[in-house]
Parts: C-alpha cells; structure tokens; sequence
C-alpha cells in the first residue's frame, strides 16, 4: 500500500475504509489493465505464430516443388530413354518381319498344290468342277 494524502479524510480515521478502497482499486487496476495487456501479447504471438506457419509451408511447398521437378526430370530421362530403346526395337524387329517376308516369298514363287494321287490338283477350280 502506499500513503494517500487525503484532503478531506483523515487517513489515521479512516484507515480501513481506505485500505478497502485501496484493495477494490487496485484488483480493479490490476483486473482491467492484466486483460488488455494479455490480449495485446496473444495477438502479437498469434501474428508471430501466423508467420512460422506461413514460413512452414512455404518451406513445404519449396520441398514439394524441388522433389516434384526432380521428379519430373527423373521422368523425363527414363521416358527419352525409353522411346530410344521402343525406337531400337521397332527398326531391329522391321529388318526381323522384312526378312521373314523375303523368305515367304520365296517359298511362294514355285507353285505349292496339293493332288489327290498323281490325277488331281486341288485347288478352287477343280473344286468348283467337281461341285458342278
């Protein structure tokens, strides 16, 4: 507590009065100014806490980005390479099928036919003749 000097009250007098008063203000001071300043510091550690999450996920998403490009040019060689080797492949089994085409077409230039003993060819002609 500290003295008040009182004009129109005699602190001697009026002792407990005073100290009541005293007691009342400042729980009062103490009740409406403690809120205020408490309000004051949860905004300002809002705001601070705000800006670390801020701050977070801008960290994530730069961490999400950088493994997203790296990923994606991972990507990129595997599928270059990939199209290089289906491209390989594709001229490799073309030479492969041209071969095997050459091939047939050599069976196919004598005449290949099938005949019943030595008297009969079969074929579609001398199956429709023999149908009529």
């Amino acid at each position: 507590m500290y003295d008040v000097n009182s004009v129109f009250i005699d602190k001697d007098e009026c002792y407990y009065t005073i100290f009541i008063h005293l007691a009342i203000a400042r729980v009062y001071c103490i009740g409406t100014v403690m809120p205020f300043d408490m309000m004051l510091y949860l905004f300002e550690k809002h705001a601070n806490t705000m800006f670390l999450v801020l701050r977070f996920t801008y960290n994530v998403e730069s961490c999400f980005a950088t493994c997203l490009t790296f990923t994606m040019r991972v990507s990129l060689v595997v599928m270059c390479f990939q199209g290089a080797m289906i491209g390989f492949e594709l001229v490799r089994n073309t030479s492969k099928h041209q071969k095997l085409l050459l091939i047939m077409m050599l069976r196919n230039i004598n005449d290949c036919h099938e005949t019943i003993g030595k008297f009969l060819i079969l074929n579609n002609v001398t199956y429709s003749k023999v149908r009529q």
